[in-house]
């Protein structure tokens, strides 16, 4: 039989945030940053079976679809200081709290089949009950530690290091213990690095921008390939009352998608997928000065 499935994907993360800064003598610079994240996420995949060539007698087509809504909020706490050492040297450190999400799971399939039983054609279309499930998820906390270099009103040179742990993300609820995912989690999981490097160059009023990521695997296993890339420009343009500043990046990984898995749980290594990302985005940032 002809097989074929089709997944659909959409939703947003937004932060609202309250943000408190200050220096001390204009050598330690300090912040700290509430947010609350609003999630919405909606996933369809039809999965289709088609006797495309009439090979059987009693089996013309499957179809079975699944969809699933997540919607739901949260808050965080970010705290961070940067240390001028010298008039060239700035040094970093920041610390991210776990978001803590409650979220909502609406869970719903259908199956249609079109089969010829005992010579007579059957079409059937089922629906199942719809699945409410509330949750709790908490990320991991994550740890920032960064070096910079400020070369006058010529530019700047900027390098990142962030820690995060994934094996401490945590399910709850109370309904059921999760016990059984929780460790599923510790065991699949990883610490994840993250390298960042940029810097700008500024040609007073225009200021030329550039930088490269580097995100580690945060998966135990390395057939997930989950390594990613990411480059970006930037240009801006500065005033005495107003600035104005575009930038785009693209972000490069490859990932193995098993479409579907034997009823004995274990993957179907023959059908599976090898997908090669690129995500591209764009941002305009206008601000004005009182």
């Amino acid at each position: 039989v002809l097989q074929r499935r089709i997944t659909n994907t959409s939703g947003s993360l937004r932060e609202m945030t309250l943000s408190l800064g200050g220096n001390y003598s204009n050598r330690l610079y300090l912040g700290a940053t509430f947010g609350f994240p609003l999630v919405r996420f909606e996933e369809e995949y039809t999965y289709t079976e088609v006797d495309s060539e009439n090979l059987s007698e009693e089996f013309n087509s499957l179809e079975f679809r699944e969809n699933l809504q997540t919607t739901g909020s949260g808050f965080n706490f970010k705290i961070g200081a940067i240390f001028r050492a010298t008039d060239m040297i700035r040094l970093g450190a920041a610390l991210h709290t776990p978001t803590f999400y409650s979220l909502e799971d609406n869970w719903r399939t259908r199956m249609k089949s079109d089969l010829v039983i005992n010579n007579v054609r059957e079409t059937r279309d089922v629906s199942s009950p719809r699945l409410i499930t509330d949750y709790e998820l908490n990320t991991p906390l994550r740890l920032i530690g960064s070096f910079g270099l400020v070369f006058g009103t010529n530019g700047i040179l900027s390098f990142d290091y962030e820690y995060a742990d994934f094996t401490q993300m945590r399910l709850r609820s109370s309904e059921t213990s999760f016990s059984h995912e929780n460790s599923v989690i510790k065991e699949s999981f990883q610490a994840q690095h993250n390298l960042r490097v940029g810097g700008e160059v500024r040609l007073h009023p225009v200021i030329l921008r550039g930088g490269y990521a580097f995100s580690t695997n945060p998966y135990e296993s390395d057939e997930y390939g989950f390594e990613t890339s990411t480059l970006s420009a930037g240009i801006g343009l500065r005033d005495q009352s107003y600035f104005v500043d575009f930038g785009f990046f693209q972000t490069m990984y490859s990932q193995d998608f098993h479409p579907w898995y034997h009823f004995t749980g274990e993957r179907n290594d023959a059908t599976v997928v090898d997908y090669d990302f690129t995500q591209s985005g764009f941002m305009m940032t206008v601000g004005f000065r009182f």
